[in-house]
């Protein structure tokens, strides 16, 4: 942003890690990092797909949901768009980028399945 629009603008970083040890085939669990495959372990999961040529996550992946503004932002009945940015199936790696809402709040995130 330039000129004088960014005079109140204010960035907020928001980070979270977490670690999950799931005793369970890599490849398998890798395949459920998708909104499709989430209806099948995400309990009222919703989503709307925006763009994938697969129908699934794959690169430049774009879907919405209602669920992540929730528990990242503590705010009921936000938009959460993702955007894939990154997906390799081989080493079981995507990254995405999602945005929450009419505030345009970012976070970038990276996943990875298995061993290194």
């Amino acid at each position: 942003m330039t000129g004088q629009n960014n005079k109140n603008f204010t960035a907020i970083r928001i980070s979270t890690t977490f670690n999950i040890k799931i005793q369970a085939d890599p490849d398998a669990v890798f395949a459920l990092a998708c909104p499709k495959e989430e209806l099948k372990w995400i309990d009222r999961w919703q989503y709307d797909m925006i763009y994938s040529d697969s129908g699934k996550t794959e690169n430049n992946c774009i879907f919405r949901e209602k669920m992540s503004g929730r528990f990242v932002l503590n705010a009921t009945d936000i938009d959460t768009y993702w955007h894939t940015t990154l997906y390799y199936r081989l080493s079981r790696r995507f990254h995405s980028l999602l945005i929450y809402g009419n505030a345009a709040e970012a976070q970038g995130r990276r996943h990875r399945v298995g061993p290194r």
